[in-house]
């Protein structure tokens, strides 16, 4: 925690504006229509934009209090990134190892290419949130596959509801949920059958993104939105 706020430590001035300003002023009509209106103008976040306007009521205007919001929650994302990297050497390798969990999470908070998502705000916060919660359901996913249980298996579906209505990104995950699977499987490090990992995991991670997908078509009128760029391919 320390050397990620030591980097960020002469930042805390930097305030960038971003198009989420736009949101900010549809929550000043009230929640309710603030949280309708802003759907009808991008993806529906229905987490990502409500999470930034309790920020903006919490801060208001301040740069730095969003600066140490954000630091502290890329810090957290880098802590989740060293729960990772220490599990998996504990399932494949069977070590403690803690050098290189710490040298991975370390060149993640960082590195140059996370400054954007650090700085830019309240423009970006949602996007460290979704890393937050992706990380999260990553980690519980590696722990459902060493020892499931129903209480790692509603936490997983509960982030990953979290992450795909506060980022699209969230649409690849199945992949990445998939890949991990099979590695596992592979290496008979989980007893988990490939049925129970598509009726218990994929198929719902699924049936959240169609979810995703209609709530687009019902408020904005597309399928998918990204920024105005998919407008003319995704009527």
């Amino acid at each position: 925690a320390a050397i990620g706020f030591f980097t960020y430590k002469d930042c805390l001035n930097i305030f960038i504006p971003g198009d989420n300003y736009a949101h900010l002023l549809l929550f000043e009509k009230g929640f309710i229509e603030g949280f309708n209106e802003s759907a009808h103008f991008s993806a529906p976040y229905f987490v990502g934009l409500p999470l930034l306007q309790l920020l903006y009521q919490l801060f208001g205007m301040s740069p730095a209090c969003w600066i140490i919001t954000s630091t502290f929650l890329h810090i957290v994302n880098a802590f989740l990134i060293f729960l990772i990297a220490r599990k998996l050497i504990e399932l494949f390798f069977h070590k403690q190892e803690t050098v290189i969990p710490f040298f991975s999470a370390l060149a993640f908070l960082v590195s140059p290419y996370q400054t954007e998502y650090v700085l830019w705000v309240p423009l970006c916060i949602r996007g460290l949130f979704h890393a937050f919660v992706t990380f999260a359901g990553f980690y519980f996913f590696i722990l459902f596959l060493s020892t499931p249980s129903v209480k790692k298996l509603i936490v997983i579906h509960f982030l990953f509801l979290l992450g795909i209505f506060s980022y699209e990104f969230t649409l690849i995950c199945p992949l990445i949920y998939a890949v991990l699977y099979l590695l596992f499987r592979m290496t008979n490090k989980t007893a988990l059958s490939i049925k129970h990992f598509f009726t218990r995991i994929l198929s719902i991670q699924l049936l959240f993104i169609a979810a995703f997908f209609l709530a687009c078509k019902i408020w904005n009128g597309h399928w998918f939105w990204h920024g105005g760029t998919m407008g003319s391919i995704a009527q």
